[in-house]
Parts: C-alpha cells; structure tokens; sequence
C-alpha cells in the first residue's frame, strides 16, 4: 500500500508538469495512435502468423470502435514505467525513478499500462486510488490496449536490429492469441 501510495504520488506531479513547460524543453508530443500504434501495427503485423494477426487485427478494431485514443488527455509521462525504472529503498520506499529517455506529452494511461504489465491490476487501482490526477472514464481500456501491444515494441526492435525480441515478440502475440481463443474473445 505505501509503494502504491508513493509511486500516485509520483505520478500525479508528473503528470501535472504544464505540457508546455515539457515541450520547451524538448520533450516531445504524441498521439499515441497516430504517431505510434497505427504504423507500428501496419508494420508488424504482416509479421505475425495468422491467429496472430487475426487477434491483433480484432484487437485493434474493437479499440477504435470503443473510442480509441479520442479524448484522452495529454500530460508529461514517463513512457516506459517498469519494475526495472523504479529504484526502492531497503524499506520498500520508492528512492527513485530512473530512464526518462521516453518521456513524452501523451496519454497518461501508457505510465498506467507499464504499472499494469508490470504489477497487474490489482496494484495498478491502487496507485490509481492515490492518483490524484484526471482519472478519464476510458483510461483503464487504453492502460489495457497499450499492454496487449506490447510485443509489437519485441517484433519492431528484433527487426530493426536482429535480436531475439523479434521471435519473443511473435510468441507473446501467438500466446495472447491462444488465449483469447481458449476464452472465447480477444482479451488477453
């Protein structure tokens, strides 16, 4: 609960930085559906076999359809909040966050989504129970959209750069593919 506690707390003062203040000091500003997900899905997806595909084509459609990324507010995030960026101290306490090399002006939901891989739902309502920034009634369904994506950032950087990601990356979709199928629906 005091990790919870500290790491709403720390969120709420990034996420209350002015956007302008950010963009002035050369933080950039993205949609994250159009300056990121829409090219980095047509780009994978003709990569991935196809349950794959198919899920992340149902996926995707089913997003747009309720809402997208419309409407989401745009606030500083860090862009890559992960167990590894957030430094504790011997008592459990956050000491620190590091790696802000993806901070952007975006949607707040990516910082939630990296605490929901991250922790899981559990822990992420209660950070968001000590958030004390605009909690938009969509921002769990995009948390959600943003994780079951996330192995499109495997596939694009194993290609780029020929590392094992790429074929991580094409069995995380394979198994959200598999499960989605055992239960029925896309949902991972």
């Amino acid at each position: 609960a005091a990790l919870a506690a500290a790491l709403g707390d720390f969120l709420t003062r990034l996420h209350a930085v002015p956007p302008a203040h950010a963009r002035a000091a050369g933080v950039p500003s993205l949609d994250l559906w159009r300056d990121r997900f829409r090219g980095l899905i047509a780009e994978c997806a003709p990569l991935l076999g196809p349950r794959s595909r198919a899920w992340l084509e149902s996926t995707t459609k089913r997003f747009l359809a309720e809402g997208g990324m419309a409407g989401a507010p745009r606030v500083l995030v860090h862009g890559d909040i992960a167990a590894a960026h957030l430094l504790l101290d011997r008592d459990g306490a956050v000491a620190g966050v590091i790696d802000f090399g993806d901070a952007m002006v975006a949607d707040p939901a990516l910082d939630f989504g990296g605490l929901l891989l991250a922790y899981g739902w559990p822990f992420t309502e209660q950070v968001l129970g000590a958030y004390g920034g605009l909690v938009d009634p969509h921002l769990r369904r995009r948390a959600r959209f943003y994780v079951d994506v996330v192995p499109l950032f495997l596939v694009q950087f194993g290609r780029l750069f020929g590392e094992g990601e790429h074929r991580a990356g094409l069995r995380q979709f394979a198994a959200r593919a598999a499960a989605a199928e055992r239960a029925g629906g896309p949902r991972v």
